[in-house]
């Protein structure tokens, strides 16, 4: 089953709707530094991330990673 590695603080009703969602797991680090969701990246299939950095070694070790979303407004 794929599995959503949800990396930063997103709207309540964002996380209500995912909780519905039975065709796929999630994670969720609603606070959280670079190292927390580092350890957590592997098993992820997805990624929705804030403001954290995400670096090459971080994607190389995310073998399953097909989707990365980078939520928020602006630049």
């Amino acid at each position: 089953m794929p599995h959503l590695l949800i990396a930063g603080a997103i709207h309540e009703s964002g996380i209500e709707l995912i909780k519905t969602r039975t065709d796929f797991t999630y994670t969720y680090l609603p606070e959280n530094d670079d190292l927390s969701y580092r350890k957590l990246i592997k098993d992820a299939d997805a990624l929705v991330i804030r403001t954290q950095p995400l670096s090459r070694a971080d994607i190389l070790s995310a073998q399953n990673l097909k989707v990365v979303s980078r939520h928020g407004v602006g630049y």
